[in-house]
């Protein structure tokens, strides 16, 4: 297949032609002043989105193009003034004039940006809910603890899921090439305040990567009015060590530019301790061999910088500019690792022991620059293209000896090596879509084009344990996609469908394994989602979906990280693609209650999966294809301000995961992994208070079994809680808190199978106090043009 007329044939422009409606006037103050830089805003009667949008000029006048004939409300608004909202009728063949428009001095308006802060805002549809966090107390923390009170987001193990698989991160609609560790350090370091709303998306479009089994996606925020305003966050976290963040957002906007930059600074020091158990058993027989009990203390130290700039830039009513760039870096990041391990005979008599000392050291730089344009044909045609770059370097050296002792304390042999590895990542990603309006129903067309190359170079000293003494992998992907996309409503009918193909190409090469890989695979991925409103309460929808996993380059690294010589995760270069089918069935009473039945299967999935070698006595986790996946779930979620003063969502599940996969260390035995389980969340938040406004907010979770690969996870329960106080009204605002109040998000994982007897007990700091302090500061265009008038008074005076 071609490729470059697949690219251009899905972004071929197609426009309708409709009667132009341009509507025109001129806003002033009271004393006849005009207003600069006040939004004008163009509505259809009774609708919640904007048709058209511009801001007034130095003469206070503006002009609304490109619209169709019809009934428009026209919302005009500047902060320190009322608003004023008029209605008008365009009938499409002159200039419709509103004249004068007088906004009135609100007085108690005026002075520094403000802080407000309001109830979150939950909007559900069909595959979708909408979490609207701007202004609220989720916006005073983190990026990460914003997604962990997101109704339907779980974390296990500090990775992000929903409906119980991991799950793709996107930001603005662009994905977030990062591995689970990265991301979570990128989300801990994002300021909440720039986050406008989180979707939780469990049907992704045809737009969206096939990769995207579900998705979540970040969307910043936007100033609406014109000016500057910043705040500054301070944040204080104690866990076993204590935590410091500093971070401060700007935003400014004029008649053409509107920029938001954000920066962070957090040095902090974590720690984690983890016991375990591994039962070496004998060939053919369930004797046990040996018993190894670990117990294992990680101290991390790192400090992490990260800057965010974006600035939109108005080129004129019809064509957008949007430039971005985000840097991480974070120098110097150690891990001081100890595990004392002790060996038992078949007795259960001490046999000997060992301890394992290791240091890590780790220099890691991202940075990420992107450009896009959206040029609007008319108010129903638009295109927009665009493209990013991103460049990932880790540099990693790591250092281990373990000293071995017998059942008396005395020295047997001392074990030491040393690894050091270079991971350089380039990442370009360019698109193209068309979106055209047709009345209730629209077309988008697309296309993507993304490359991914990663190289990394291993190396160990002094040949031990046996293996090369240096490697490379070299890994690169590329995949070229296009798609159609057709949403409809018609009578009580909404339609979504949408079908997507992606040309895969992957050439690797490991000199490690002497594993050399060139395949190239084509798919065509469909998408459906059909819904009728039976009635003003009752909504029945059908969704189908299918998506494919591919293994990321993390996991095909076939390099070592050690824990100890005799425990190891290691990636596996032969991993293949995973396809998923999905089917949803759903219910929506009254737009307050929600449920959802789903079955998803998926061939070939991609799991970690821990492998003791009973002969050597070795573990190692690893990545693998395992044979099967199946999950059955039903859903239910409510969301409703109960009170003016009190907000609540809940969500239930009860589900049936079933895994399996091929017992490697097993003689190649098929083996089942399944359980029953049950999900519960629920978000309370209460507000009281006039000026002196307080908020209290409590979160809870609860997943009874879960199942991945050959692990099992139980009883996963947490507790958070949060305490908000306006210090100063609209500047200055306080917030304590307690994540995993009781301790217990933390759980046994464990792996039993055949011959196969081990598990751990990981616990990182997971019961943390923290307290935010936020203050709110900037100016106004009314205030500087009111300075402005004062300086030319006084300059006519003298």
């Amino acid at each position: 297949m071609n490729k470059s007329l697949i690219f251009f044939a899905c972004v071929l422009p197609l426009w309708a032609f409709s009667q132009n409606n341009t509507i025109t006037g001129v806003v002033q103050d009271s004393s006849g002043a005009p207003i600069s830089f006040a939004t004008v805003m163009a509505y259809t009667p009774n609708a919640q989105n904007i048709q058209a949008g511009t801001i007034t000029d130095e003469s206070g006048a503006f002009t609304l193009e490109d619209l169709t004939s019809g009934l428009y409300e026209i919302k005009i608004e500047m902060l320190g003034y009322g608003s004023v909202v008029k209605t008008i009728d365009g009938d499409g063949t002159t200039s419709n004039d509103l004249g004068l428009v007088v906004l009135d001095l609100q007085e108690e308006n005026l002075g520094e940006v403000t802080l407000e802060f309001r109830r979150p805002k939950i909007k559900r549809s069909a595959g979708r809910l909408v979490f609207d966090i701007e202004k609220t107390t989720l916006s005073s923390g983190t990026g990460y603890s914003a997604i962990a009170k997101t109704p339907g987001v779980v974390m296990v193990n500090n990775q992000i899921t929903i409906k119980n698989r991991p799950t793709t991160i996107f930001i603005n609609g662009r994905r977030l090439y990062l591995s689970a560790q990265e991301t979570q350090v990128f989300l801990q370091n994002l300021d909440a305040a720039l986050i406008k709303s989180i979707e939780v998306i469990t049907n992704p479009g045809a737009e969206m990567d096939a990769e995207s089994s579900t998705a979540l996606n970040i969307n910043t925020t936007k100033t609406l009015n014109p000016g500057y305003k910043g705040s500054a966050t301070s944040r204080y976290r104690q866990g076993v060590f204590a935590k410091y963040q500093l971070s401060t957002t700007h935003f400014y906007k004029n008649q053409w530019l509107q920029m938001y930059a954000s920066y962070s600074v957090s040095p902090e020091k974590n720690n984690k301790d983890q016991s375990s158990y591994i039962r070496f058993v004998g060939p053919g027989t369930p004797e046990t061999l040996s018993v190894w009990r670990s117990d294992f203390n990680r101290v991390t130290d790192q400090i992490t910088h990260q800057g965010f700039v974006q600035g939109e830039i108005t080129v004129n009513q019809k064509n957008t500019i949007t430039v971005s760039a985000q840097l991480s870096l974070t120098p110097d990041k150690t891990y001081t690792n100890r595990q004392n391990t002790t060996i038992y005979n078949q007795l259960f008599r001490v046999d000997s022991s060992f301890v394992t000392q290791s240091n890590t050291a780790h220099n890691t730089l991202e940075h990420v620059t992107a450009i896009d344009w959206t040029h609007k044909f008319n108010k129903a045609t638009q295109w927009a293209t665009g493209g990013q770059y991103i460049n990932f370097a880790n540099n990693q050296d790591q250092w281990l000896k373990s000293n071995y002792f017998d059942p008396y304390g005395a020295a047997l042999q001392e074990v030491a090596f040393t690894t050091d590895s270079e991971q350089t990542t380039e990442i370009i990603t360019a698109h193209s879509d068309f979106t055209h309006e047709l009345g209730d129903a629209s077309l988008k067309l697309g296309a993507k084009y993304s490359d991914i190359k990663t190289n990394t170079q291993w190396g160990i000293d002094n040949n031990q344990p046996t293996g090369n003494t240096s490697a490379v992998f070299d890994y690169q992907e590329t995949i070229y996609a296009g798609y159609g996309l057709y949403e409809s409503s018609w009578d009580q009918w909404t339609l979504n469908t949408g079908m997507r193909y992606e040309q895969t190409q992957v050439n690797s090469l490991s000199t490690d394994t002497q594993s050399n890989q060139d395949r190239a695979y084509g798919n065509w991925f469909p998408n459906l989602s059909l819904s009728k409103q039976t009635s003003e309460k009752h909504n029945f929808g059908l969704t189908y979906a299918k998506k494919i996993q591919r293994p990321r380059y993390q996991s095909l690294n076939p390099f070592r990280y050690y824990l100890n010589e005799n425990n190891f995760n290691q990636g596996n270069p032969n991993l293949v693609p995973a396809i998923e089918d999905k089917i949803t069935l759903s219910y929506t009473y009254n737009n307050e209650w929600f449920f959802e039945a789903y079955y998803q299967q998926i061939d070939q999935a991609l799991e970690v999966i821990s492998f003791q070698d009973n002969t050597n006595f070795f573990l190692r986790q690893t990545d693998v294809n395992i044979e099967d996946y199946k999950q059955f779930s039903m859903d239910m979620s409510y969301a409703k301000e109960l009170t003016a003063s009190w907000f609540t969502s809940l969500i239930t599940s009860a589900y049936y995961i079933s895994n399996e996969f091929i017992a490697e260390e097993s003689d190649d035995a098929l083996v089942t992994n399944a359980t029953p389980g049950v999900f519960l969340q629920s978000y309370n938040q209460w507000v009281w208070g006039g000026k002196q406004q307080h908020l209290l907010e409590l979160t809870t979770s609860y997943i009874s079994n879960l199942v991945s690969g050959s692990l099992d996870y139980n009883n996963l329960f947490e507790f958070s809680t949060s305490y908000q106080r306006t210090l100063i009204p609209k500047i200055a605002t306080v917030t304590i808190g307690v994540d995993d109040l009781f301790n217990t998000k933390n759980v046994a994982v464990s792996s039993r199978y055949l011959n196969q007897d081990n598990r751990y007990m990981p616990r990182p700091e997971s019961r943390m106090v923290w307290v935010s302090l936020k203050y709110g500061f900037g100016s106004h265009p009314s205030n500087k043009r009111k300075s402005l008038q004062n300086t030319q008074e006084r300059d006519r005076l003298n």
